[in-house]
């Protein structure tokens, strides 16, 4: 995610790049948008955080960062850079709101992988599917690193879950809260 000087608390487009620019523009009147605060970093990158949810209860917060030609949503220690290959910033831009979308109204959460208390990696679930799911991010991560546990993280905290994983890689026991 971007790195820099916070220059303003809301977007400085004199001191934004073309990109970010052009980003803050196609976003500015999006719902989302709305409900978020735009601030602007020294390297040219705007930034929109969105705290709260539709219904207006807080949330674990989602930065929108448009920087460098690219656009990056990041939350909980995950993010997913537009666009993909291929794809035009308009797409990008109709990508990035659906996966808002998604995030905010629990289409997808984060399985969130650790060994002891140190984060391994992320990959983002259909949590209507979770045994499936679960088990596609276990075999995925399987082939990164080792883990002792996951985490299914979704935009409000305490509805979070933890798993413990058995000796084969399979989630174990009863969800529990944290």
């Amino acid at each position: 995610m971007t790195k820099g000087t916070k220059i303003a608390d809301s977007a400085d487009l004199a001191r934004a790049n073309d990109w970010s620019r052009q980003a803050y523009g196609a976003l500015r009147d999006w719902d989302v948008a709305r409900r978020g605060r735009w601030s602007t970093w020294d390297s040219g990158a705007v930034l929109l955080t969105v705290d709260t949810m539709a219904n207006g209860a807080a949330c674990e917060p989602v930065t929108i960062a448009a920087a460098s030609n690219r656009l990056v949503f990041y939350t909980r220690d995950w993010e997913t850079d537009l666009p993909l290959p291929g794809q035009s910033f308009g797409e990008a831009i109709a990508a990035l709101k659906d996966l808002a979308r998604k995030w905010f109204t629990g289409e997808i959460a984060l399985a969130a992988f650790y060994l002891g208390d140190v984060w391994q990696g992320a990959l983002a679930i259909n949590p209507a599917q979770l045994e499936e799911e679960m088990q596609l991010a276990v075999n995925w991560i399987a082939t990164q690193t080792a883990v002792d546990r996951v985490e299914l993280h979704t935009p409000r905290r305490e509805t979070d879950q933890k798993f413990g994983l058995a000796v084969n890689g399979k989630p174990i026991g009863v969800p529990r809260t944290q």
